[in-house]
This record gives structure tokens, sequence and C-alpha cells, in this order.
């Protein structure tokens, strides 16, 4: 071989190395886009209108500041009373018995003044108390009266972990407030707004996976209601992880077709495969 051919050869031997390695990316991102079969772990991320979770923040502040009456401050202080038993003060059994009936009656009193705001105005006063209690702004026996057993709560429904809060603001006022309600024998979304409704119902559909499955059913049932967002996705998923594999293909067929993404067509692809070789899964033991 002469050095024109030899020449000839290595240039040739460069440029389709050059050509391999431009194609490597191409055919790693080909690979990447490719159909492939991934269960739905993930729920989608819950999502609230910032205008709506403003109007409440702006509510709360105007119905905090009013002056309350001489039966809101009674019901305020039962209301401290119970988070410092929640604490583990020692009281008898009478005494929780005695305290909760000093709440209905105080509560009956409230609600019987036709069109009155004190139900929302102690619900936003004690989320305010709560922001100040986390923020360290009070002492720490009122924080506990605050708290009470509210960040047993916040572990359980992974609202936090290790006292690191997980969830955003609005959330945890919501939840919060749920707790006042349920403390005063309410329904716990009572007085709620919409957006509030779809911060409680949304984080136990979405991000509770440790919720009593009843629980989240209702919760999935209710945000639905309320127009969450990505519905067929969430429905799709909590299916999928409960082994109903007929039903988390169909809802997830229908999010990927009303957001074709990979990730949505993947999750669908992992449903159908479950749902088409369980039974012979089971056969086989």
């Amino acid at each position: 071989m002469d050095a024109q051919s030899a020449n000839r050869w290595v240039i040739s031997e460069e440029l389709t190395c050059v050509s391999l390695l431009a194609l490597m990316p191409a055919c790693a991102i080909f690979l990447l886009v490719l159909p492939r079969s991934v269960e739905p772990t993930n729920f989608p991320g819950l999502r609230l209108d910032s205008k709506e979770v403003t109007r409440v923040l702006d509510r709360d502040r105007s119905l905090e500041s009013r002056d309350g009456s001489a039966l809101e401050r009674e019901l305020w202080k039962l209301f401290l009373e119970q988070g410092a038993a929640e604490r583990g003060l020692t009281e008898p059994p009478s005494a929780f018995v005695r305290r909760r009936d000093q709440i209905r009656r105080t509560l009956v009193g409230i609600q019987e003044a036709p069109g009155d705001k004190s139900i929302e105005a102690l619900q936003a006063r004690a989320a305010r108390h709560l922001e100040l209690a986390l923020g360290l702004s009070m002492s720490r026996k009122n924080a506990e009266q605050v708290l009470g057993s509210f960040p047993n709560f916040l572990e359980r429904y992974q609202l936090a972990r290790e006292g690191i809060l997980l969830a955003p603001h609005f959330v945890i006022r919501t939840l919060y407030k749920s707790r006042w309600n349920l403390i005063h024998d309410l329904p716990a979304t009572y007085a709620f707004s919409r957006v509030e409704r779809l911060a409680y119902y949304g984080w136990l559909t979405l991000h509770t996976d440790s919720a009593a499955l009843s629980l989240r059913q209702e919760a999935l049932y209710e945000y639905e209601r309320l127009g969450g967002s990505r519905v067929a996705e969430a429905k799709g998923a909590f299916y999928f992880q409960q082994g109903q594999y007929e039903r988390a293909t169909f809802f997830l067929e229908r999010a990927a077709k009303q957001h074709p993404t990979l990730r949505l067509r993947n999750y669908a692809l992992a449903a159908a495969f479950k749902r088409d070789h369980s039974g012979h899964l089971l056969e086989q033991f």
C-alpha cells in the first residue's frame, strides 16, 4: 500500500469513528423514547389556583383581626386546653368528657346567631397561631397548646418527615383547620372554600399512601367532584396500587390521551401488561 492509499484509509477510518460517535447520542435518545413498561409509583402533584389561595388568605387575615365575642373567647380557651391535654397533660377522664361537653354547648351558642362568621374567624385564628407556633414566634408552652398532637398528624400523613415540613404552607394550614373542626365535632371540611377542600382531599389523594384505603377512596371521589387536576392519572395510579389493573389501564390510557407524554404512555403499558398477565402469574402458584 502506497502512502497516499494509506492516508486515505486512515481518513476513512477516522470518518467512520466520527460517524459512529455522532450516531451514539441519537441511538440513546431513540432508546429513551421507545415505549416501555414503567409502573406508576408516583401520583401527579397537587395543583391549586394561586388566585383562590390568595383570596382565602386575605379573607382569613380580615376575619382573624376582628374582635371576638365572649363565646368565641371561651371556645378558644377550651381549644387550647384540648391541645395541652394532647401533649400529655395528665387529667382524669372526667375532665376530658367535661371539656367536650363545654365545647359542644359553647359552639351551639355561637351557631345560633344567623349569618355569623365566628366559626370562620376561629378557624382563621387557629391557622394564624399555627403559623406562629411553627415559626417559633411564641413560648414553648403556648406552642404546645396550639399544636397539640398535630405534629404526629403531620408525620402520619406525610406532610412532614422527622420534623421537616414537606407540604406547601397552604396545605398545612388547611389540614390544621380540619383539626380544629374535628375537635369541635364538625365535619373535617366544614366552612371550607373550594380551594381548601381541594387542598384537603388532594393531599390525601395524591400524597398520602399511609392513609386508610376507605379514606383515600373518599378523598379521590371528592377531589374529582371538585374539579381537581389530572384526575384520570390519579385514578390510574390509585387502582394500579390496589391491583385493579383493568381500571388502572382504562384511566391511564385516558390520561395519556389527555396529556400525551412518554411517562403516561409507559404507565399505561405497565397497567396493560399487568392486566393481561396477572391471571397467568396467579396460575403458577
